[in-house]
């Protein structure tokens, strides 16, 4: 993606384009808050405010609560992990090495799902759903206030 992104800057702005996996995103952000600021230039602050407490909400409207999945997860988890654990335990009776090396495997098994799990929640927030748009439009805006109200180039 990061790729494909290079060679339409390549194509649309060469100023800013560096290598094509590289380009300059200072000026590409400036450029991003003048058009911005060109679309939204006769908007008072009140108006501002609202779009961006409207904009704020859209973003976590689209984000997936992440104790959701992680609930769901575990649901479906736990009685498999029950049933699992309690034949580990009759098979290593008299070994507490080995049930000691048999538990540490599995946490950590565990917590690698765990952070997986995470990961995959954060990847589909960013691909598949408007949230870092919403948060991107949202940080834009932002920066043109901050630009129009201090009268200094960010």
């Amino acid at each position: 993606m990061i790729w494909l992104n290079g060679r339409t800057i390549k194509r649309k702005l060469p100023d800013i384009y560096i290598s094509p996996f590289k380009w300059n995103s200072k000026k590409l952000n400036e450029l991003f808050i003048d058009k911005l600021g060109g679309r939204i230039k006769n908007e008072g602050e009140p108006n501002l405010d609202l779009i961006q407490k409207q904009i704020a909400e859209n973003a976590n409207n689209e984000k997936i609560p992440s104790i959701i999945i992680l609930t769901t997860l575990g649901a479906l988890f736990v009685p498999l992990w029950s049933v699992y654990i309690n034949e580990v335990m009759e098979i290593n009776k008299g070994n507490i090495k080995l049930l000691t090396v048999t538990f540490l495997f599995f946490f950590t098994f565990i917590l690698i799902i765990s952070i997986s799990a995470r990961t995959v929640v954060e990847i589909r927030d960013n691909l598949s759903t408007d949230y870092m748009k919403w948060n991107r439009l949202n940080y834009l805006i932002t920066q043109y206030r901050i630009k129009t109200t201090s009268g200094n180039r960010i």
